[in-house]
C-alpha cells in the first residue's frame, strides 16, 4: 500500500523484484473516506485469456469503505486488468476448479454479510449472502442470494467427494457468524448441481459453527462433513448416498 493505492510485487525466491505495478486506487465512492483499508489476496495463477501466459487472479476487498470488492485478474507482466468482477457484497471464501469438466477454471465464492456497505454494485451488497460462480472469462454463471435479510451470516464454500464417484462435490453452507446481528437463525447446508446450475438445500439446523471439513474418517471412499462449533464441539454427518440425505455419523 503507497498512500490511497495498492500495488502488486512480483519477486522470486531470491527476494528481487520481477514486476511491480498498481492494482487499485481510491475511486470516487472511497475516496472521502479516511478508513479505506484495501486488501488483495492472490487466489490462483492461470491462463484466462489464451494467450499461453499464466494471468493472477486476485480477491480485492475493503472494510467499511465498501469498494472496491470482487475478482479482479491481471496480466503479470504488463500489469493491466484483463477482466474484473466489481462487487458490493463482501467477498469471503472461494474455490477455484474446473466444475463442469471443460477444462477451464471456474471460480467459485461465498460472501460475508458485514452490513457496512449501501452501495449495491452488480445487483450485490452486504446487508445479503451470497453464493457466486464466474467463468474463467470473469462472466457471471449463477448468483444465489440467501434470503431477504443476510446480516450476520457468512457463506462458506468447501468441496469433497461424499457419494463414491470421481467428482468431487461442492457444498455451500450459509452459516450464523453473528447472532446478534441477523434475524436468520438456522444454517443450512447446500450442494451445488453445476449441471442444472443451481443449489439443492440438504439439511439445516440452529447451531452456528465456526468451521467446516470434508474428510473421510471411516475409510468408506466418501468424505464426512466436519462441523466445529463456538464450544469446539465436533459435529460429524454422513451422507447416504441412496437417499441424498445427510445423517449423523
Amino acid at each position: 500500500m503507497v498512500e490511497d493505492s495498492l500495488f502488486i510485487d512480483i519477486r522470486t525466491l531470491k527476494d528481487e523484484s520481477i514486476n511491480k505495478f498498481l492494482a487499485v486506487t481510491k475511486d470516487n465512492y472511497t475516496k472521502k473516506n479516511p478508513n479505506w483499508h484495501c486488501s488483495g489476496y492472490i487466489l490462483d495463477c492461470f491462463d484466462v485469456n489464451s494467450d499461453d501466459r499464466k494471468d493472477i487472479i486476485t480477491l480485492l476487498s475493503t472494510a467499511i469503505a465498501g469498494s472496491p470488492r470482487g475478482i479482479y485478474v491481471f496480466d503479470w507482466s504488463t500489469g493491466d486488468i484483463i477482466w474484473k468482477f466489481k462487487m458490493g457484497a463482501f467477498p469471503y471464501l472461494h474455490i477455484i476448479n474446473d466444475i463442469n469438466n471443460d477444462g477451464k477454471k471456474e471460480i467459485l465464492l461465498g460472501t460475508s454479510g458485514t452490513g457496512n456497505n449501501r452501495q449495491p454494485i452488480n445487483s450485490t451488497d452486504d446487508f445479503h449472502t451470497y453464493f457466486i460462480v464466474l467463468n474463467n472469462r470473469g462472466e457471471l454463471i449463477l448468483k444465489h442470494c440467501f434470503g431477504d435479510i443476510g446480516r450476520g451470516m457468512l457463506v462458506f464454500t468447501i468441496s469433497g467427494n461424499i457419494n463414491q464417484d470421481t467428482y468431487k462435490e461442492i457444498f455451500v453452507i450459509n452459516n450464523i457468524e453473528h447472532s446478534h446481528l441477523t434475524k436468520q437463525k438456522k444454517t443450512t447446508f447446500y450442494l451445488y448441481d453445476n449441471e442444472e446450475n443451481k443449489l439443492d438445500l440438504k439439511m439445516s439446523t440452529e447451531k452456528s459453527y465456526i468451521d467446516f471439513l470434508l474428510t473421510d474418517i471411516n475409510q468408506d471412499e466418501k468424505d464426512e462433513l466436519f462441523c466445529v462449533d463456538r464450544e469446539n464441539e465436533i459435529t460429524v454427518y454422513d451422507y447416504n448416498i441412496k437417499s441424498k440425505t445427510f445423517h449423523l455419523l
